[in-house]
C-alpha cells in the first residue's frame, strides 16, 4: 500500500509533498493555502492592536526597509558610470552607500521609538498618579466642586505644613 497523504487542519484537502508546509513549522499540517489565511488573519489582528501612532511609525519603517528605487537607479548610475567614467561611478557609489545607510540608521531609529511607545503603554496607571503634586490634586478638586472653600483652606494648610 503506498503511503497515505496527511489532510490539512482546516479544509480537509490532501497536503502535497511539495505544496505542504516544512515539518519544522508552525504551520505544521495545514495546506499552503490555509497556513498563508492563518497568518494573514493573526497579522491583520496585530495590526489592529497597534495605537495610530505605532502604525505610523510601523508604516514609516516597512517603507524605509522596502528601499526605494533611488537607491536602485543610484547604483545602476553607477554601473553605468564605471563602464563609461570611473570617477563618476566611485560617487555615484559613496551616495548610494550614504543614502542607503541613512535610510537603515532612520528605520533603527523609528524601530527604537515604537519600542518605547509599547514600553510606555505597559507602565501602570497607578505610577502616573504617584508623580502628581498633592496640591494640584486638592486645587482640582475644589475646582469641579468636590470640596468646600473651607476645606479646601484647611487641607491646603496641612500640605503646605502651616
Amino acid at each position: 500500500m503506498g503511503k497515505e497523504r496527511k489532510r490539512c487542519k482546516k479544509c480537509e484537502n490532501k497536503i502535497s509533498g511539495f505544496l505542504g508546509i516544512r515539518e519544522d513549522s508552525k504551520m505544521e499540517g495545514y495546506c499552503i493555502h490555509c497556513a498563508s489565511d492563518i497568518q494573514y488573519e493573526k497579522e491583520v489582528k496585530r495590526r489592529n492592536s497597534l495605537s495610530p501612532n505605532e502604525r505610523r511609525i510601523e508604516g514609516e519603517i516597512v517603507e524605509l526597509e522596502g528601499g526605494s528605487g533611488a537607491v536602485l537607479v543610484l547604483v545602476i548610475l553607477g554601473f553605468i558610470g564605471l563602464l563609461f567614467f570611473l570617477l563618476p561611478g566611485i560617487i555615484f557609489f559613496i551616495i548610494a552607500a550614504i543614502v542607503s545607510s541613512s535610510r537603515k540608521s532612520k528605520a533603527a531609529s523609528l524601530r527604537a521609538q515604537l519600542e518605547s511607545l509599547k514600553y510606555s503603554k505597559k507602565k501602570s496607571k497607578s505610577s502616573t498618579i504617584d508623580k502628581v503634586d498633592p496640591l494640584t490634586i486638592l486645587k482640582r478638586k475644589f475646582a469641579e466642586g468636590e470640596i468646600t472653600e473651607e476645606e479646601y483652606l484647611e487641607k491646603k494648610n496641612i500640605l503646605e505644613g502651616g
